[in-house]
């Protein structure tokens, strides 16, 4: 009987080292979680302070834009316009909404809709990004919707990054 006994006390330490020792590993990965959960609330915390600030550089790039005194009008290196500023709609009188997607040519810039297309595609063939001295100028005429025609100068720039380059082109009167 006594045997058994302490055969009992010796499973009753096993088990109440066993215990401690669980005890121990869950008040470490508590521990664990929490110190990872207050890293993740920082980290969320931070990159929801940098989308404010990217909404508001976006937005206060797009008010330039749209309050532009120049037409603008970006496109792809093929020549495909995604996007028209205000002063372009005024300046050639054209709706942006029904040009965008279409090629530039359609805007019927130098009097011969593909000079302009022929050299957005030249210069998106040549050049560095972001490297200003690079950008073309070209005078011509626009045709204006009402049929008349405007003495225009059109610079053609680089903008974005190399997997997705723009050509942003200003167009003076």
């Amino acid at each position: 009987q006594k045997n058994l006994a302490q055969r009992w006390d010796v499973r009753a330490l096993l088990l109440l080292g066993f215990l401690s020792a669980l005890s121990l590993l869950y008040a470490w990965r508590t521990e664990a979680i929490r110190t990872k959960s207050i890293e993740l609330e920082k980290e969320i915390d931070h990159r929801r302070g940098l989308e404010r600030a990217l909404r508001s550089s976006a937005k206060s790039h797009l008010t330039t834009l749209e309050t532009a005194i120049d037409g603008i009008v970006t496109c792809d290196p093929g020549g495909v316009v995604h996007y028209v500023n205000p002063a372009l709609e005024k300046m050639l009188g054209v709706d942006g909404s029904t040009i965008v997607l279409e090629p530039i040519s359609c805007l019927g810039i130098d009097g011969m809709e593909a000079s302009l297309q022929k050299s957005i595609e030249a210069f998106a063939k040549e050049g560095v990004m972001g490297d200003a001295s690079r950008a073309r100028t070209l005078q011509g005429q626009a045709k204006v919707r009402d049929g008349t025609t405007l003495d225009v100068e059109v610079t053609i720039g680089r903008a974005g990054t190399k997997e997705n380059e723009r050509l942003v082109c200003v167009v003076r009167d």
